[in-house]
């Protein structure tokens, strides 16, 4: 009965839904990403003075005194939360998220004291890879979990931010994967009413080909990937957006650290943090001790600050 109802208000307000814009909630736009709730303590050594958390949560982590010692924490430690959803993995593939799921990760998020008066979430990863969506990619499937989610969402009594999923910009066509222009191209064409309702874009602007490109290039594969899927979205259908990149980094086995912290300095200070569309940036990763993460991990096999690590402190300190 609460799914019908809320159906018929979610119908009766689509037409009137006015999102305000995202814009950065704090001077340092700069945060991380990681992927457990309890490394929190241990980030808060990397920004001693708060700063942006990304993190995953699956529909198996749904555990009130887990999140509320997420958020109880982010609080003390001035971290603002950007909380990506996701499914479950089958072992071949993320499964792809039911309405019921939808509303589930509602309901559970909104019981829980964000000690913020907004929550930024994500809608799911990836989609124009099969594996990121039930085995196959399906850009009208994905626009209409996202039309639910957002106005789903809408209709909640606390105030969400909802992003996309941030498309992997560097995919081409294949049996498996759909280039990010293709896919953004559909969500446009067939969900405009959607993203236009969105409160702000998400990107992961990695440096590719192959996480080794330069921050100095400018192409649709570039750290500055997500510039032109907004300069897209502004020529069809006429709306600006801020955006969140929610991943970014380079591969520590075919760049040695020396060079990436260069890189980052490089592209924080001159093309992320000076961008006013740019609301917050989460390198991709704080740690991971295996394969393929590790690569972008800011900690060593011993778990150590790495160089990348140092700079990205030292970042966060001074703008």
């Amino acid at each position: 009965m609460k799914l019908f109802i809320k159906l018929l208000v979610t119908i009766c307000i689509l037409g009137a839904l006015k999102p305000e814009p995202i814009f950065a909630a704090a001077e340092n736009k700069l945060g991380i990403h990681i992927l457990e709730t309890e490394e929190l303590g241990e980030v808060s050594k990397l920004f001693p003075d708060g700063g942006y958390i990304t993190v995953p949560v699956r529909l198996d982590q749904l555990e009130a005194s887990k999140w509320q010692k997420f958020f109880d924490e982010s609080d003390k430690f001035r971290f603002i939360p950007i909380i990506r959803f996701a499914t479950s993995h089958n072992g071949k593939y993320w499964e792809r998220p039911t309405k019921r799921d939808i509303v589930n990760f509602a309901d559970f998020f909104s019981k829980l004291d964000w000690h913020r008066q907004e929550l930024i979430v994500i809608a799911f990863n990836e989609p124009n890879h099969a594996p990121e969506w039930g085995g196959k990619v399906d850009p009208d499937n994905y626009g209409q979990s996202l039309t639910f989610l957002v106005n789903w969402f809408a209709t909640e009594p606390k105030k969400y931010l909802v992003l996309p999923a941030a498309l992997d910009a560097a995919a081409s066509n294949t049996d498996t994967t759909m280039s990010s222009n293709l896919f953004l191209d559909k969500l446009l064409s067939k969900f405009p009413a959607t993203i236009n309702s969105l409160s702000g874009w998400n990107s992961h602007a990695y440096p590719n080909p192959g996480f080794t490109g330069r921050p100095v290039d400018y192409h649709k594969m570039s750290v500055r990937s997500y510039q032109f899927e907004l300069e897209t979205i502004k020529k069809r259908i006429g709306k600006d957006l801020s955006v969140y990149i929610t991943e970014t980094g380079w591969d520590n086995t075919k760049k040695n650290d020396s060079l990436i912290a260069g890189y980052f300095k490089f592209a924080y200070e001159n093309i992320w943090y000076p961008d006013r569309k740019v609301a917050a940036v989460t390198p991709f990763l704080f740690n991971a001790q295996t394969m393929p993460f590790s690569a972008f991990s800011l900690l060593d096999d011993n778990e150590k600050p790495t160089m990348v690590y140092e700079m990205i402190q030292k970042l966060g300190k001074e703008l």
